[in-house]
């Protein structure tokens, strides 16, 4: 008798917890077609934008997952302005087309995934939680650049965006600037609230590429 019980609680068992795996995978199945629907409809084709701004998310889409190949090709411009995310941990190196990311006001603390945006020309991530930049070394096609309102230190991460001609850094924690001095295209910089001493400001004051330049 109680062999047979044993039988049974363990068939039991079985069935649940089958019940329960149909069950999720069903469920991550309508999500996955809940996302790819969200995504399209936020999808702006004639202006190859994908406009994600205010939306309270909190982490990034995983575009290269839930859109099919066609549309990835078409995305030309990311608008994630204005969410809550903390932190960039999803994979974007398939949008090879990218030129354009705005991940501004939101809670990122690290741009180390977003070195695989290799054709990115305008990167805008003011007023996040960033403290290291080593990950932008890659973006070497970068022309506009925003770390304002951060929390960087070092400029490291900077030193091979030769192309680079517009550099927002004000209300950051910086004091050596020698990376800036190797930046020969770079025509506005902002680097206003920060701890550069007044021997390198009157040094980038003399960068002749520089048209425009706020210290103060």
């Amino acid at each position: 008798m109680k062999r047979k019980l044993i039988w049974f609680f363990l068939l039991l068992c079985f069935f649940v917890l089958s019940g329960l795996a149909i069950f999720a995978n069903r469920q991550k199945n309508e999500l996955t077609r809940s996302e790819t629907d969200y995504l399209q409809n936020h999808f702006m084709s004639q202006y190859h934008r994908l406009d994600l701004r205010s939306l309270w998310l909190t982490k990034i889409p995983n575009i290269c997952q839930d859109y099919t190949g066609s549309v990835l090709a078409d995305i030309r411009s990311i608008d994630l302005w204005d969410n809550k995310i903390s932190s960039v941990d999803v994979d974007l190196s398939c949008l090879v087309h990218l030129q354009e990311l705005d991940l501004s006001y939101n809670d990122i603390d690290s741009v180390e995934k977003l070195g695989n945006l290799s054709n990115l020309i305008s990167l805008q991530i003011q007023n996040n939680q960033i403290k290291k930049i080593s990950g932008l070394k890659h973006l070497d096609k970068l022309l506009s650049l925003n770390l304002s309102y951060n929390q960087i230190e070092s400029l490291d991460g900077l030193k091979n965006l030769f192309q680079l001609q517009e550099l927002q850094l004000q209300h950051n924690r910086i004091s050596d600037v020698s990376t800036i001095k190797g930046l020969k295209n770079l025509e506005i910089l902002k680097i206003e609230s920060n701890n550069v001493s007044f021997t390198d400001i009157e040094y980038l004051k003399n960068m002749s590429s520089i048209q425009e330049l706020n210290t103060d």
